[in-house]
């Protein structure tokens, strides 16, 4: 290597500034849907799912909530250069442990929904 040759970049294709910066509006309202909205939507359909008390069409309602959540989070990270909360490049196996992390926490909440909140709101 010469004094006029650049060193070679050790960083993927990926990684470039270019690839890890937002993909304008449509990017962040992804991630706000995904990590703001969405969450409080769930919250609330767990709730309305509690006085329910039966299974019912707000079940269905709180599983395709958490399905568009996964959706919602593949496609910032397929993209849109969704990133992590370390202002990293999210991949694919950031997407399988938040996958993972949402149902398991929905699958929580929905069994407690239908026995001790459902017994609260009874």
């Amino acid at each position: 290597m010469t004094a006029s040759q650049p060193p070679h970049s050790t960083r993927n294709a990926t990684h470039s500034p270019a690839a890890t910066e937002p993909q304008g509006c449509l990017g962040g309202l992804c991630r706000m849907y995904w990590m703001l909205f969405g969450n409080g939507a769930l919250v609330l359909v767990t709730l309305t799912v509690a006085q329910s008390g039966r299974v019912s069409y707000r079940d269905v309602l709180f599983w395709a909530l958490v399905a568009s959540m996964i959706l919602a989070r593949y496609i910032d990270i397929t993209r849109l250069a969704g990133q992590t909360t370390s202002c990293e490049r999210a991949s694919l196996r950031d997407w399988r442990r938040y996958v993972l992390a949402l149902v398991g926490t929905a699958a929580v909440a929905w069994s407690l929904a239908h026995t001790v909140l459902g017994r609260l709101f009874a």
